[in-house]
């Protein structure tokens, strides 16, 4: 499962002391005249979860616009399409591409979720990894359409603050489906291999997030993704980064506050946002 769980980060650490209220971890980036508030996301949520903080809350009143990974259910229908062209290969089943122990593993996997496997068998390897990350969490209880991403931005909404993103959605889908095939199995078969031992580990995540515990977080980032597979971190996690960066000092050239919600993955270690914020100058304050 430990692949599974760090993925849901994703899909995801600066240091400092664990806070004595538990709630997800924030920080606030300044400098002269200009605030960014830094909110670690998670995509997938029980409906009982309590992570919405004062603190939270005061953040994004005062915030004049609220940034988001990607567009968030705009247009469903491009989204179908740009998975129906980057995601299905019509001319190698999938199970092709594995081995006999391995198509037992997804076998398995389809089943625990009832799917039959003749519906995956057009799947990209990455295609199938993201059918199945999500699975043992639903079938635990959590909800999608609960994700902290998407809460945020119905408030913003509501609140008449625009609403605008790092990356399109094509641009999302691009990172899994222009992996070197190596690291696009590879990322389907570490995800079979943790599918098995069940939600433990999402329990484990769910924990360290919503009570801002950044040291487990990093500790299940840097062990579960970084570690095993560093070529799946760097494009998942450290490319990603470096341009969000790019974007956040432009912002932070300008005046005003800002709101950043991303993975909580997308805090971890030394290509941590926080950590290379700092780095470049900023202040950065874990909020209290």
């Amino acid at each position: 499962m430990r692949l599974l769980a760090a993925t849901l980060l994703v899909a995801l650490l600066w240091l400092p002391p664990r806070p004595a209220a538990a709630e997800p971890a924030m920080w606030s980036i300044t400098d002269a005249d200009s605030t960014l508030h830094l909110f670690g996301t998670i995509h997938i949520l029980r409906p009982e979860t309590h992570w919405r903080s004062v603190a939270l809350e005061s953040a994004l009143q005062a915030s004049e616009d609220v940034w988001l990974e990607s567009p968030i259910d705009d247009d469903p229908l491009e989204a179908r399409d740009l998975v129906l062209k980057y995601g299905i290969d019509r001319s190698v089943p999938l199970n092709r591409k594995l081995s006999i122990p391995e198509r037992r593993q997804l076998g398995a996997a389809l089943t625990a979720i009832r799917m039959p496997s003749a519906a995956v068998q057009l799947y990209r390897p990455w295609l199938a990894a993201v059918t199945l990350v999500y699975a043992p969490a639903i079938q635990a209880g959590y909800d999608i359409s609960l994700g902290a991403d998407r809460l945020l931005k119905a408030s913003a909404v509501a609140a008449g603050k625009p609403v605008k993103a790092f990356e399109t959605f094509e641009q999302q889908i691009r990172f899994f489906a222009t992996m070197p095939p190596t690291v696009e199995l590879d990322f389907l078969r570490r995800i079979l291999g943790d599918f098995a031992e069940g939600e433990a580990r999402i329990e484990e995540l769910m924990t360290a997030w919503s009570t801002g515990d950044v040291a487990a977080l990093r500790e299940i980032v840097e062990r579960d993704i970084k570690a095993p597979t560093p070529q799946l971190h760097d494009i998942l996690i450290r490319q990603r980064n470096n341009a969000w960066l790019a974007r956040i000092e432009q912002l932070m050239a300008g005046s005003g506050t800002h709101f950043v919600a991303v993975g909580a993955a997308h805090l971890v270690g030394a290509d941590g946002l926080p950590e290379q914020l700092t780095r470049r100058g900023f202040t950065v304050t874990r909020q209290q």
